[in-house]
């Protein structure tokens, strides 16, 4: 179970959220929709009391009880970490008016008429509770010159060219809004893209400046593999070749190949995922019994020679420390016997686990990782398929 704030339901956050879908021009006309971001300050506050509480008694007595002591330090752990994410969330909203949404920042706002929506697709959300991960959209590339970005009202920025904290535009055709809003995010989303398809049917008057057409930069794929092979990219815009990524035979089958965040390592103690975020890659079935068969044999030899050298040295120990009785002896090698199999089985394993791709970098705000191939050819094809399938835009 998570220790951080879910969001609520689109129904209980919107009793009638029927009149809504029903006419969203005429609802949204009487008054906007504004849709905060998620905080617990009273429950950080109530838990801060208690654990304050907990650690005064302790000092108020003189009696240092280990009970009270970790009541009051798991209490106040909590706290900090619901007043944490309310202060990292507070100053973002979203605004829903009739002919378009606000996407705001403290004094900055992201102007999209709902033509920017206008698409089809759904809603993608990250299975993770992370502060860092929120709502990926899809987003109509033609209407993109028509989004703003706003200080105080005054245009700033345009199409592409808007760069903001809560607004990422990671593709001329998908955007993610990195902050996590007080209703469910995957609701939410779905809710915005059936907003754009009633509402944004028609572009806004005027044009946009000649830089907002130009979305080359939010397409750019990388020219070639860093210094390191590794290859940055978007996963919603990953393209793998139908060949399998070791041997290069054409292939249909996939393999999956987990995703971690390093940098989110502290937040995956206190929130928990249903399932790991895994990336299927082409590898052959061929391929795929080879990597099952080398980690079989390296767990095979790891436990072979782990349960051999955690036995010999148990049993060395044991009589140097004068123990001479055969059954006690007898047991204490049966134990080490089985103490070094088993570590030697998941070393050995781990060890012959050679992959023929490696994925890391994994940032959940932005949706990227970082892949790398053993064998170079792959990459370069992997890079040309997404060249291949990125929409080509120039600017006007």
């Amino acid at each position: 179970m998570s220790v951080l704030p879910v969001g609520q339901s689109l129904t209980r956050f919107l009793p009638d959220l029927e009149d809504l879908i029903h006419d969203p021009r005429a609802y949204l006309a009487q008054e906007p929709v504004t849709i905060g971001p998620r905080q617990m300050y009273g429950l950080a506050v109530l838990f801060g009391l208690a654990g304050a509480g907990f650690l005064l008694s302790c000092i108020l007595t003189g009696e240092r009880d280990g009970e009270r002591l970790a009541l009051g330090i798991g209490l106040l752990c909590g706290a900090g970490v619901w007043l944490g994410w309310s202060l990292m969330m507070r100053g973002h909203s979203l605004v829903l008016h009739p002919d378009g949404v606000e996407v705001k920042y403290r004094d900055t706002t992201v102007w999209c008429p709902w033509c920017v929506f206008n698409v089809q697709g759904h809603a993608f959300v990250p299975d993770a509770d992370s502060p860092r991960v929120g709502l990926t959209l899809p987003v109509a590339t033609e209407s993109v010159p028509f989004i703003e970005l706003r200080r105080e009202d005054t245009p700033i920025a345009h199409g592409a060219q808007v760069k903001a904290r809560q607004w990422q535009l990671i593709a001329s055709d998908t955007v993610v809004l990195p902050a996590r809003y007080e209703v469910m995010a995957g609701e939410l989303g779905e809710l915005i893209l059936e907003l754009g398809r009633r509402l944004g049917r028609q572009t806004p008057k005027g044009v946009p400046p000649p830089e907002a057409y130009d979305t080359r930069e939010a397409d750019s794929i990388p020219a070639a593999p860093d210094a390191g092979g590794w290859i940055t990219a978007h996963l919603t815009r990953l393209v793998f070749p139908p060949k399998c990524c070791d041997c290069g035979e054409r292939t249909s089958r996939t393999m999956n190949f987990p995703i971690d965040s390093r940098r989110d390592t502290v937040t995956s103690v206190l929130v928990s995922a249903s399932s790991p975020l895994e990336l299927p890659i082409p590898v052959c079935d061929t391929c795929q019994q080879r990597i099952r068969d080398r980690q079989h044999r390296g767990g095979m030899r790891g436990m072979q020679v782990g349960a051999v050298l955690s036995c010999g040295l148990a049993i060395v120990l044991a009589l140097s420390q004068g123990g001479n009785d055969g059954s006690l002896l007898f047991v204490i090698g049966l134990a080490a016997l089985a103490v070094g199999g088993i570590t030697g089985f998941l070393l050995g394993t781990m060890t012959s686990k050679r992959l023929p791709a490696q994925l890391s970098r994994y940032s959940p705000g932005r949706g990227t990782v970082a892949l790398r191939f053993r064998h170079p050819e792959y990459a370069a094809n992997v890079l040309a398929a997404m060249r291949a399938r990125t929409p080509r835009s120039e600017p006007r």
